[in-house]
């Protein structure tokens, strides 16, 4: 007993706070929405980018994300006596801005090239467009 009439205080409570009225709607349309639930609104969608602006979104993701840093101290610790790296890195994005294929040359540390490629699986798309490869190179010093 005592359960079903906390529940019917809840109840009444739940839709007392959602019959707030205003100047356009009358109470029995209050009650209605009430017992529909809240209405979903959806976000607008976002403006189109430009072949220019994915391809520096693109590199700016890849190339700031914590995961290339990740892999780096990965590689120290496997390897504490690891010079400085230059690795030329190419990516390849689909049409729906996803980076597909990483391509990292790096013929002393294969592990940290593979990890650095799989790092862009976390990485967000920049939206619909074209297919495009994006070229940089990534410097990897010791303390970073």
């Amino acid at each position: 007993m005592n359960t079903l009439r906390a529940w019917g205080r809840a109840a009444s409570c739940a839709l007392a706070s959602a019959l707030v009225l205003s100047a356009f709607t009358t109470p029995a349309e209050a009650v209605d929405r009430a017992r529909r639930g809240p209405r979903l609104v959806r976000a607008a969608a976002p403006a189109r980018l430009s072949s220019a602006e994915r391809r520096a979104v693109t590199m700016e993701r890849f190339f700031r994300g914590d995961g290339i840093r990740r892999c780096w101290m990965r590689q120290l610790l496997r390897d504490p006596t690891t010079a400085t790296r230059r690795l030329p890195v190419v990516l390849r994005v689909d049409e729906d801005g996803r980076i597909r294929d990483v391509r990292v040359r790096d013929p002393w540390a294969p592990a940290l090239a593979a990890c650095i490629a799989a790092t862009s699986a976390t990485l967000a798309p920049v939206g619909p467009g074209e297919v495009f490869e994006a070229e940089g190179t990534l410097t990897l010093e010791r303390g970073q």
